[in-house]
């Protein structure tokens, strides 16, 4: 008997819950076909393509609403019948569970998020609350935030620049693709985009490496400004990301040729690829190559070696400085210079190359 009074009183509790719930969350909701906006944004995000073209017909008027519905914490209402539920019958918590529909609130921003970016540009009022989704708890509400902001377009990009400051990479990550997908109107974020190229994290580096060339010309001036002046990793990040411009910067040969004099490296290797990715045949160019051709960094002096079989022709007088690099005491040298005499020799013969490696 008592036990049949502690459901009752259970069940009575949830239903009083669940009614005043009821009412918060159908008071002054804007509806559309029948339909309030939680709902259609519910539908949106398992792809229904009506939920979609609600979503664009609502344009604006669906805003305040998603943008509290992007704000929705669990209420300690729905804490607290999440506590009285595990105290029913097995056989009655579905039941339960079906009647109150305990939100799971990460869910419903997530999805609030994805509706704003159907919504796109007319969703800009809803920028302030997007920029602080992006600090959210659950990773993935941070994605869809970032990805809505970018459908927003233009309007989005001041606080995304801000967003960059964001000490979690994999939120940064987000914000930089975010601001590719923008393209050319993200031009105001090109200097902080090129401040994060000092970033330890490679994944952070190649985001940027995606999201230059998608701003466009802009970027383009600020890795030739980096190649110029930078240091170290941004430095070689910088000259590997000018090969995804699609016409070559011919104006960043200088600056790589004084890169290719840097003190370290790996800074010296990249110059020299990114040189012969560009297929610059100019005299100084190839005396670079040559020169390094005594580089004291056995890398350094294969990538010489590639780079001169690739200017062709321009390369032919490498050859005295090729045929004595089949001495070299390093083996991936002297392989590296003896295709290279191969190929000089078979695109202009004049140099004769044993089978053993020694020059003729």
């Amino acid at each position: 008997m008592k036990r049949r009074w502690l459901i009752v009183l259970v069940l009575a509790t949830v239903g009083l819950l669940a009614g005043i719930l009821y009412v918060r969350h159908t008071q002054r909701q804007t509806y559309y076909q029948g339909k309030p906006v939680k709902s259609w944004a519910k539908l949106a995000a398992s792809r229904d393509p009506s939920a979609t073209a609600a979503l664009k017909a609502l344009g604006s008027n669906a805003v305040p609403d998603l943008i509290k519905l992007l704000r929705t914490q669990d209420s300690s209402i729905h804490q607290g019948l999440r506590s009285l539920v595990p105290e029913l019958p097995l056989r009655l918590r579905g039941l339960a569970l079906k009647r109150i529909e305990l939100p799971f609130a990460a869910e419903a921003r997530g999805e609030a998020a994805r509706s704003l970016g159907i919504i796109g540009p007319e969703a800009r009022a809803a920028v302030p609350a997007l920029a602080q989704a992006l600090q959210d708890t659950n990773h993935q509400v941070c994605y869809d935030a970032a990805n809505a902001m970018a459908r927003i377009g233009k309007d989005s990009v001041p606080a995304l620049t801000d967003a960059l400051r964001m000490p979690d990479p994999n939120r940064r990550h987000s914000v930089i693709a975010a601001l590719a997908e923008i393209g050319p109107e993200a031009e105001t974020a090109v200097p902080a985009l090129i401040e994060q190229l000092k970033d330890p994290d490679p994944n952070i580096r190649e985001a940027i490496a995606y999201a230059l060339p998608r701003i466009g010309p802009p970027g383009l001036l600020a890795l030739l400004d980096v190649i110029e002046h930078g240091t170290g990793a941004a430095r070689e990040v910088a000259a590997k990301e000018l090969l995804l411009f699609r016409s070559s910067p011919l104006n960043a040969t200088p600056a790589l040729l004084d890169m290719a004099r840097d003190e370290a490296p790996g800074t010296r290797h990249r110059a020299i690829e990114t040189l012969a990715a560009l297929h610059s045949i100019r005299r100084p160019v190839i005396d670079m190559f040559i020169a390094a051709l005594k580089d004291p960094i056995p890398e350094v002096r294969v990538a010489a070696i590639k780079a001169l079989v690739q200017s062709g022709t321009a390369g032919q007088r490498s050859v005295p400085s090729l045929t004595l690099l089949l001495e070299d005491k390093e083996e991936s040298v002297r392989l590296a210079a003896k295709e290279a005499l191969q190929r000089i020799q078979a695109s202009q013969p004049g140099v004769a190359v044993e089978k053993t490696g020694e020059a003729k």
